[in-house]
């Protein structure tokens, strides 16, 4: 994995930002050379949608969030990005309370089971 910038560092630092989801999806898609919410349109058996993709390099497709409730589907949204453009995924939990919480915990835990790289930003 590729070392975090200065600026990422500093931004998770900074009460006043943390808990502001697309100034970490931001920090970091730019600290690992991604380009930030790329649209991917997709059709299913009744229609046709799209998703989009918080962060995607040349190889990997990555699900960003804070470490809180709302994160816990990171996991299936990261799958389906990566069954829509052949790229591996990837979770990154944004730790603003600096603890393994229990949805961290949770997030982890699935990851392994199912193959999904998990990274903690903290």
């Amino acid at each position: 994995m590729k070392v975090f910038s200065v600026l990422f560092v500093l931004l998770l630092a900074s009460p006043v930002l943390a808990q502001n989801e697309d100034v970490y999806n931001d920090a970091f898609c730019a600290s690992v050379g991604g380009q930030r919410e790329v649209r991917h349109n997709y059709t299913f058996p009744t229609g046709e949608s799209y998703v989009i993709v918080d962060c995607e390099t040349e190889g990997t497709v990555y699900e960003g969030g804070l470490d809180k409730r709302s994160s816990l589907d990171s996991i299936q949204q990261a799958v389906f990005f990566a069954y829509l453009t052949g790229k591996e995924p990837a979770v990154v939990v944004y730790d603003t309370d600096g603890k393994m919480g229990r949805f961290e915990y949770r997030i982890q835990m699935a990851c392994g089971i199912v193959g999904v790289e998990f990274l903690l930003s903290r």
